[in-house]
This record gives C-alpha cells, sequence and structure tokens, in this order.
C-alpha cells in the first residue's frame, strides 16, 4: 500500500512538472523577445560574474584535457532553482530548461553533463546536454538539417544539427575540436541512445 502511495504522489509530482512548463510556455508566447535570464531577473553584474566565471571554467576545462568537471561547477550557472539555461527547438516550436548537472534527474528537460564545457559557445567547446525520450518529448527529437537554439544569461547560441545517430550504449564524453563549437544532445531512449551533434551557426 505504502509502495502503491509512493508511485502516485512521484506521478502528481511529474504531471505538476509537465503542467508548470506548459503554463511557462504559454507565458513565453507573450514574451518571446525577452532573454530567459532577465525573466530570472539577475542584475547586469551577475549576469556578468557568471559570464566570466562559466568561461573561466571552459577555458580551465579545456587545460585540462581529462574531461574532469573542474573546481567551482557545483556554483557555476547553478541559476534559477537549479536551472541552467534553456533549449529551444524552433521546428515545434518548444523550449525546455536545461538543469545543471549537480542537480540531478528532472522529469521535464535536459541535464547538463558535468565533465563537457559550459553551454556558453566557443571555439574548442563541446558542451552534452543528456535526457530521456520522454524528458524531451518525442516530437522535439531533432533530425539531421534542423535548429536548436541554446538560451543562457540573455544570449543565444545556435545549432544545426549536422548528425543524428543511434547506438546501443551509452558513448563516451567527447573532447573538443579545436576549430568548431559543438553541442550534442544525447537523448536515453528504452533500447538505446540518440547521440545528436551540432556545430553552431554564424551569426
Amino acid at each position: 500500500m505504502k509502495r502503491f502511495a509512493g508511485f502516485v504522489v512521484l506521478i502528481v509530482l511529474q504531471l505538476g512538472a509537465a503542467v508548470g512548463w506548459l503554463a511557462y510556455g504559454a507565458e513565453k508566447e507573450k514574451t518571446r523577445g525577452e532573454p530567459w535570464a532577465v525573466r530570472m531577473e539577475l542584475s547586469a553584474q551577475e549576469l556578468q560574474m557568471q559570464e566570466n566565471l562559466a568561461l573561466w571554467y571552459n577555458l580551465k576545462l579545456a587545460d585540462s584535457g581529462d574531461g574532469k568537471s573542474g573546481e567551482g561547477y557545483e556554483e557555476i550557472l547553478f541559476l534559477e532553482d537549479g536551472i541552467m539555461c534553456s533549449i529551444e527547438f524552433p521546428q515545434v516550436r518548444m523550449e525546455l530548461p536545461v538543469w545543471h548537472g549537480a542537480r540531478g534527474k528532472q522529469p521535464v528537460g535536459l541535464t547538463h553533463l558535468a565533465g563537457t564545457a559550459l553551454p556558453m559557445g566557443g571555439k574548442g567547446n563541446h558542451t552534452v546536454l543528456v535526457c530521456r525520450e520522454e524528458g524531451i518529448c518525442a516530437m522535439a527529437l531533432p533530425q539531421k538539417g534542423d535548429r536548436f537554439v541554446v538560451h543562457i544569461l540573455g544570449n543565444t547560441i545556435a545549432y544545426r544539427v549536422c548528425d543524428a545517430d543511434a547506438t546501443g550504449r551509452k558513448p563516451n564524453v567527447p573532447k573538443g575540436e579545436p576549430e568548431k563549437d559543438l553541442c550534442s544532445i544525447w537523448i536515453r531512449r528504452e533500447r538505446d541512445w540518440v547521440i545528436v551533434r551540432g556545430t553552431r551557426e554564424q551569426p
């Protein structure tokens, strides 16, 4: 009986999260031009501080070459209740939260993979965002040629999908490529993983 009650509570919490994000999406239609960070009411000084810390972290991560999350990761870009940024899929008019890797698994949206570059963009960086298929919604699964957009600290970074492949096992953490700005999405399905890799679009 207790196990059943716990299961019911879990379902209610997940439905609550989903309803909250649907309501956010409706509100977003009224404020589509506003940067994500502005909606979180960060001051100009806080925005600059977080951007500087994130860029510093990415430089240290690239210099280390070992793919391990560096000093201060838990505090950098740990914004509204653990949300790091958001990701938008223009093809289906959907925007989802990206949770900080120190936050743990969330029922809705994606999670930044610790040990990869923070999603600030820049040549040599390779960011990885992870989710389960139900966390991204099947209709939002990016296909080759699609665009997806990261909204972070008032900045907009657009990527074009260059590869979308399935693999039977969890992939290894990728390394950055010196002349490329990359963002990958790892989607966990019941029997395999879908690996979507995007390259930065030129402004």
